[in-house]
Order: C-alpha cells, then sequence, then structure tokens
C-alpha cells in the first residue's frame, strides 16, 4: 500500500504543479495586458472619475493655485519688515505657468503614461517558454538516502512548497492590483499637485509628486518584469529534475523574489526615485 499511496501523492503533486503552472501563465498575461500604462481599466472600473475630475478636482486645484497666489502677494505687499517674502512678479510667473499645467494635466499624464508604455511593451511582449512535463523527470529519484526521509514524505514537503510558492504569487498579484490604482489616482489628482507649485513655499508638494508619480510609472513597468521572472522560474522549478536539497533552496529563492516584488517600493524610496511606500 506503502508504494500505492506514493504513486498518488506524486500524481497529485504533478497535476497541481501543472495546473498551477497554466493558471499562473493565463494570470500573468492577463495582468500584463490589463494592469499596464493604460488606464483605460481603470476609467471602465471608476467611471465615475472622470465627472470628478472635471466637477471636482480641476476647480479644487484652480481654486488652490489662485489662493495660494493671493496669500503670497498678501504677504509681500502687506507682511511685516524682514518677514521672507516672494518677488511678486515671479510669483505671478510661476503660477500662470502653474495655471496651463493644471488645464493640460490630463493630456499631459496621457503623454506620459504612452511613452512609459513602450518600455512596458517591451517586457510584456516577452515570450516565456515553460518547460512541458511531457518531458518531466521525477525530482524524488535524485532525492540522497543520506536525507533520511522516505519519498513519501519528501512529495508531501514537495506539494506543500507548491502552495506557499503559489500562496505568495497570489499576493503579489495584490501588490501588484494596488500600484496599478495608486496610479491611476495620481494620474486624476494631478491639478491638485499643480495648484501647489506656483509659489516657493508649497512647490516641494509638486516636486514630491511628480517623484511619486515617476515612481509608480517605473514600479508599473517592474511589475510586469517581475511577473514575467517569477512565471519562468516557478515553470523551470516544477519542470525540473532538481533533488529535494536543491529543490528546496530554488523555492526559498522564489518566495524571496516575490518578498523583493513587494519591497519595490522601499527600494526606490531608498533611490529617491519614489516616496509612496
Amino acid at each position: 500500500m506503502g508504494w500505492l499511496l506514493e504513486l498518488l501523492i506524486k500524481s497529485i503533486w504533478e497535476f497541481c504543479s501543472q495546473l498551477i503552472v497554466d493558471m499562473m501563465s493565463v494570470i500573468t498575461d492577463m495582468f500584463t495586458e490589463l494592469l499596464s500604462c493604460d488606464l483605460s481599466l481603470f476609467e471602465e472600473l471608476f467611471s465615475v472619475a472622470g465627472d470628478l475630475y472635471s466637477n471636482a478636482i480641476l476647480p479644487l486645484g484652480l481654486a488652490l493655485l489662485l489662493l495660494i497666489c493671493i496669500w503670497q502677494l498678501f504677504k509681500s505687499m502687506f507682511g511685516k519688515t524682514g518677514v521672507a517674502s516672494e518677488d511678486p512678479v515671479e510669483l505671478v510667473l510661476r503660477s500662470g505657468i502653474c495655471l496651463f499645467f493644471i488645464v493640460a494635466a490630463r493630456p499631459l499624464t496621457d503623454y506620459l503614461l504612452k511613452i512609459a508604455g513602450t518600455p512596458y511593451q517591451w517586457i510584456a511582449g516577452t515570450e516565456i517558454k515553460v518547460s512541458s512535463f511531457v518531458e518531466y523527470v521525477s525530482a524524488l529519484e535524485a532525492v540522497t538516502s543520506v536525507l533520511g526521509i522516505g519519498q513519501l514524505n519528501i512529495a508531501i514537503l514537495k506539494l506543500i512548497m507548491q502552495f506557499v510558492v503559489a500562496w505568495n504569487y497570489f499576493k503579489m498579484l495584490f501588490v501588484i492590483a494596488e500600484r496599478y490604482v495608486l496610479l491611476g489616482v495620481f494620474s486624476y489628482t494631478a491639478p491638485l499637485a499643480f495648484g501647489t507649485g506656483g509659489s516657493k513655499a508649497t512647490n516641494n508638494i509638486l516636486a514630491s509628486w511628480s517623484k511619486m508619480f515617476g515612481g509608480q510609472i517605473v514600479l508599473i513597468i517592474l511589475n510586469s518584469w517581475c511577473l514575467k521572472m517569477f512565471l519562468s522560474g516557478y515553470g523551470n522549478l516544477t519542470a525540473s529534475s532538481y533533488g529535494f536539497t536543491k529543490f528546496f533552496a530554488a523555492t526559498l529563492c522564489l518566495v524571496g523574489f516575490c518578498k523583493v516584488t513587494f519591497k519595490l517600493d522601499s527600494y526606490l524610496s531608498s533611490l529617491g526615485v519614489n516616496q509612496s511606500s
């Protein structure tokens, strides 16, 4: 009965491995196509975003720019002697430039996303060759007897590790979806950021927003790269003839790769590229 149980566990592992690889391949293709630098899914899902942009966000950005400009002009004309104030001419000029960017915020962000879509498509269009299970060689045959662990126990352990890797993959998908939504939020609230750029006292907000928006674009591109890398690694792992020790180490590498993907925000923030962690 022991050999029958081993054969059953082995068959379940092979079936689950192939199923997970196929499912990951479909999901990866779907995510790289939908959660890209194109915000069409965001606009379809949150259809009210366009109306909110024109009815609320855009007027708020204009009002914010005007309020800051008037306040700074008031300080420069009626402020106490010795209090630092801005040059009125420079203030009005900067506010006029920001006014243009507020009005053109949506076309500008769309144009930047369109440019970023080119390197994104380079990554998303790369084909992944995942080894077929037709040429599958059981990794259990490579396990050394020195470990003192039966093949049945090893098969169960490897089956559990498969699901651990798959669970981390799905957690990675949630993080990728969050970054895509955040990119849409930045795009549709751009007038509020441009409204703070007229004055030197508040233009640091616009500078921070610019870094965060640029960082989100970089993250979206890296998301596609991470999905492709993970699918390639997982497919090669499940179709390999690795012994248990090497299989265990490779599984930890895949889990570690997921953790690195989770923390890309922090890494970019440390480089000064992105501060939305």
